[in-house]
């Protein structure tokens, strides 16, 4: 796989379209995240293939120009026609787009990006809310779903998770913490290990794949396997106006790569996440499953959560049952 750098100064040295474009990308990824490694780079180099120099990236990765929570605002300003857009970094501005965070929302990266996907291309709610912000999605990513990452052994039924302290990250996962009976506190994910340490919490909602690099292998001795806690989002987007001003053919190419790369990070996300299930057993944690029967009552739960955060974004003013019904439908649902 060449690299970024490498893919960028080819396509400076070899474009001979007339009217080829260059395109300002600017995320906060570093180069070896997963996102980056296994989507954002696979698409460049797809662009640069097929597109044989017709359109072409000037790229600033790691936040050097633009971080995370500054991608809409970069994009919209002019600093970059491409950006990667958290989806938990910009809930005030892309409030209906948080269904796709929900919890129940789905069981596999796969079976997610396919959702969120099918909904976008219905141009309802969701898709809208990306037009509002001046936004065009042109690569989704969803994450594999959170499982329950504990340091109190195994909470295999809704009963285990009464009065448990969990961490949550905000937004919908405080009111699933609520939903579940547990006592939710706000850790970030960089403090979670010495407040499982510490005790200051039992456990976490989180990806598997995040287990090591923070170190909870450490502290955590049980993993749920098959839950569906949420998920995490990232989308590469593009300037509204910009993507617009492109030749169609530029615009397919874009489209055509980043639909072609999403699902291959998704079938990249969930064979890893099956193959941290067995590397974490192996270490001596406990991964377990929860019943068909926990399973039920733990989506009943769950339903809560999305009616509350649909009247919450309804209070608003936006269309957020229609946004739910949109991707819930997608899921077939």
């Amino acid at each position: 796989m060449k690299t970024v750098a490498a893919v960028v100064t080819s396509l400076l040295g070899t474009a001979t379209f007339a009217h080829a474009e260059t395109l300002v990308f600017a995320h906060g990824f570093q180069p070896a995240h997963v996102v980056f490694a296994h989507g954002v780079e696979p698409w460049i180099e797809c662009v640069a293939e097929k597109g044989e120099g017709r359109v072409t990236f000037t790229h600033f990765p790691g936040g050097q120009i633009s971080t995370h929570p500054a991608a809409i605002d970069s994009l919209n300003s002019g600093v970059a026609q491409v950006s990667a857009v958290i989806l938990s970094y910009v809930s005030e501005k892309m409030p209906l787009n948080g269904v796709t965070l929900l919890p129940d929302m789905g069981n596999s990266s796969v079976e997610m990006v396919t959702a969120y996907r099918k909904a976008l291309d219905e141009g309802g709610p969701l898709l809208e809310e990306y037009h509002q912000n001046q936004l065009q999605p042109i690569l989704v990513n969803l994450l594999p779903p959170y499982q329950f990452l504990s340091g109190v052994g195994v909470v295999d039924t809704v009963e285990k998770f009464r009065n448990l302290k969990a961490s949550i990250g905000g937004g919908s996962q405080l009111m699933m913490a609520e939903s579940m009976g547990t006592s939710p506190v706000y850790i970030t994910a960089a403090d979670m290990y010495v407040a499982m340490q510490r005790k200051t919490v039992d456990g976490t909602f989180l990806t598997l794949a995040s287990a090591k690099p923070y170190s909870l292998t450490e502290v955590m001795n049980a993993v749920s396997a098959n839950g569906s806690f949420g998920s995490g989002a990232s989308v590469i987007s593009m300037d509204k106006a910009t993507y617009d001003g492109l030749a169609p053919e530029s615009r397919q190419l874009l489209d055509d790569c980043g639909r072609e790369a999403e699902m291959a990070l998704a079938r990249h996300g969930d064979a890893e996440n099956e193959r941290l299930k067995t590397e974490l057993a192996e270490m001596g944690i406990e991964v377990y499953e929860f019943s068909p029967e926990t399973l039920t009552e733990i989506s009943a739960l769950m339903a809560d959560v999305a009616d509350r955060y649909v009247a919450r974004i309804e209070q608003l003013g936006h269309p957020g049952s229609e946004a739910l019904q949109t991707y819930r439908t997608a899921l077939g649902r």
